[in-house]
């Protein structure tokens, strides 16, 4: 009845050959074929050793096989352990600090099966019994046996383990494959445990090496059929998991492996994975040897979805496991957002370019020709004489501001530190026309350019709003500035109040380019706070709030003594505003 068993292990070692040689020849994870490989040589030296064993007719020589037997029988089970773990996505058992110490129960095995006639530790005995079908062994098992199954077992139980999870864990796709590592490695294993309890109805002969035929065929179709070694399941997941960029995974050949659910709906296809798809096969993506150079340049994908461009940067990360080159994850991440608005800031910067210039030698030009006429002024009005220049000085200094608003721009915004009290104060005495107080301390990281919005609401002040007097109020709050710049005028009309920020956004008699107010919003956002028109009563004055953020590290006492500045003499100082 031998030949029952010979015929499933001579067909598992000629697969297990073929398998070896298909592996070894397409692999693309070298790491995870190279363990796949050892399982698949441990299990053809098994099922060799039993066919030596069948035929050996002397108990000597039965019992040489038997001990030979012991190296792949005590192997497997740490071969089918390090294939599960690596499989699973959970980088392998071998090759780690402190692996070695795996090996220890199966190398005193191999020793004491080789040396077991001096101590009995894995078969008490051994025996040859002449029956009617023919020769049968018989084996008493010894101590250290039972010690070796208890390890194996446990070994094997682990890799089980490892493959349920993965079922568990694992893109629908992939859960087949586990399904096969499953059925590969249980089925040998229930007919091992009913060998070991019950025995042997064929002369005593282990048939656990004939049903790895069932897994060879199973492995055989996996490796054929279904892209078995393509790609690690659960590693393929958690990268899915974490990024929400469209990506594709290419084995080393560049073949489509797998893609998330954004890169088939990017490329309105399911079907990629089928083995048949390269990554040229995609569309007009950018080469893949110029995505993986280190220091190329930025890459971009554009394409037409639902009648709009979209832009897309493209990446690619090479998958390395122990130094070996597993594969490529393609990444495309949707920068349309991104890209408007870069390009919406450098249309911003090009028109402030255009109304810096514009401003600068339209006023430049006026002034000039004021400030020339104003000197040949004769009047005994001192006061207004000094109206006149501190306009055109205003004038004047309003160009410069300009100028340091291109500045800011140009110097890719560069920031200084800037105790707003004094910064303010600077900026008042330039309208004597005015009674300015401030209150209040702060320090911010800002640019000159800060300048421009209190200058405009000033100027707004004065001009449009027939203010005498303005309150400036400085207030810290956690890690914002508050300045609150309120004016007694006449306020700005309720229905301006919404657009009053928008470019050419104007009103008035001595209405401008309504630029002013825009602009001011612009220099307040990069700066990275906001200005706001707070609520106030129709014809009482005007009240904008800028929120800025303060330094990292202060320390500030908040003055709440009110100083008005630029007072002209004999003129009464106004009540205060809050």
């Amino acid at each position: 009845m031998e030949w029952i068993l010979v015929l499933p292990l001579l067909l598992t070692i000629l697969i297990s050959s073929v398998l070896v040689w298909k592996v070894h020849k397409g692999s693309v994870m070298p790491r995870l074929s190279s363990a796949f490989i050892a399982v698949l040589i441990i299990i053809a030296a098994w099922s060799f050793f039993e066919i030596m064993f069948i035929y050996a007719s002397t108990l000597d020589g039965k019992t040489l096989v038997d001990a030979v037997s012991y190296i792949p029988i005590t192997l497997l089970p740490v071969a089918l352990l390090h294939f599960s773990s690596l499989y699973s996505g959970r980088g392998g058992i071998i090759g780690s600090r402190g692996s070695y110490l795996i090996f220890f129960i199966p190398i005193v095995t191999i020793a004491l099966a080789f040396t077991n006639g001096a101590h009995g530790l894995i078969w008490k005995e051994i025996s040859l019994i002449t029956r009617d079908a023919g020769v049968e062994v018989q084996r008493t098992y010894g101590a250290w046996f039972w010690i070796h199954i208890t390890y194996s077992y446990g070994l094997i139980l682990a890799g089980i383990y490892f493959v349920i999870s993965g079922i568990k864990e694992s893109p629908s796709y992939y859960k087949k494959h586990y399904y096969m590592v499953f059925a590969g490695i249980v089925i040998p294993l229930l007919f091992n445990i009913v060998y070991i309890t019950l025995g042997s109805p064929i002369n005593g002969i282990d048939y656990t090496p004939a049903f790895f035929f069932v897994t060879m065929v199973v492995l055989a179709y996996a490796v054929f059929s279904s892209r078995f070694l393509d790609i690690m399941p659960l590693a393929l997941r958690r990268v899915f998991g974490v990024l929400n960029d469209a990506l594709i995974i290419l084995d080393i050949r560049g073949n489509v492996v797998d893609m998330n659910q954004a890169a088939e709906r990017l490329f309105s296809t399911k079907d990629a994975t089928s083995g048949n798809v390269t990554y040229e096969d995609l569309g007009e993506l950018p080469p893949l040897s110029s995505l993986l150079e280190s220091e190329a340049e930025p890459c971009y994908y554009e394409v037409m979805k639902r009648g709009e461009r979209h832009v897309y940067s493209c990446d690619a990360h090479t998958m390395i496991d122990k130094g070996i080159v597993e594969g490529y994850i393609i990444s495309l991440r949707d920068v349309t957002p991104e890209m408007r608005e870069r390009k919406a800031l450098e249309r911003l910067n090009t028109h402030l370019m255009v109304y810096n210039k514009m401003i600068r030698h339209d006023i430049a030009n006026s002034i000039m020709a004021a400030q020339g006429y104003v000197s040949l002024i004769e009047t005994e009005e001192k006061d207004l004489q000094l109206r006149g220049l501190s306009a055109l000085q205003r004038g004047i200094g309003l160009i410069k501001m300009f100028n340091k608003i291109e500045s800011f721009i140009t110097s890719k915004y560069k920031y200084e530190t800037l105790d707003l009290n004094p910064f303010i104060a600077s900026i008042a005495s330039s309208f004597p026309e005015l009674s300015i107080s401030i209150r209040g301390a702060c320090t911010i990281e800002a640019n000159d350019a800060l300048g421009f919005v209190f200058n405009n609401l000033f100027h707004n002040a004065l001009v449009h709003g027939k203010s005498t007097m303005i309150e400036v109020a400085i207030e810290r709050k956690k890690e914002m500035c508050y300045i609150d710049v309120i004016d007694d005028g006449t306020g700005i009309p309720t229905e301006r109040e919404k657009k009053i920020f928008h470019e050419g956004s104007s009103y008035g008699k001595n209405k401008g380019s309504g630029l002013g107010l825009n602009i001011s919003r612009w220099i307040v956002r990069e700066l990275g706070g906001d200005i706001t028109l707070q609520k106030r009563v129709e014809g009482k004055g005007a009240h904008f709030q800028i929120t800025l953020p303060l330094t990292q590290s202060q320390d500030e006492r908040v003055d709440e003594s009110e100083e008005p500045r630029n007072d002209r003499e004999n003129r009464p100082t106004p009540a205060p505003l809050l």
